[in-house]
């Protein structure tokens, strides 16, 4: 049984499509995108990404949003202003070591 949303290729074609099948939402829907306009546009906000952490500190960070239910976004800020402030006192030790040609703060950690 043919599903009656789906269109025939003769409907479609020359349509130019994106690569990997994504489509943007269609305005005719309604969908307003305002806020992540606002977001993208904040001249104090940007979207950070650290690679390679393990994974006992997502866990962690995890289940401190959970028990404070709030967004694991509002806990890494809290903990990363809180260590900021720390280390600016001079209350938290960083000491870079060489290991392998490469500077690193953990020179314990396995490759």
């Amino acid at each position: 049984m043919k599903k009656p949303d789906r269109r025939e290729p003769h409907e479609t074609a020359g349509v130019e499509r994106p690569i990997g099948g994504v489509t943007a939402s269609r305005p005719e829907k309604g969908r307003s995108r305002d806020w992540e306009e606002r977001q993208r546009n904040a001249s104090d906000r940007c979207v950070l990404t650290f690679r390679y952490q393990p994974t006992w500190i997502r866990e962690r960070i995890n289940e401190i949003a959970e028990d404070k239910m709030v967004i694991r976004d509002e806990v890494v800020r809290t903990l990363l202003e809180y260590a900021l402030a720390e280390y600016k006192k001079g209350k938290v030790p960083m000491q870079a070591v060489l290991k392998k040609g490469k500077l690193t703060l953990f020179p314990e950690e396995k490759d």
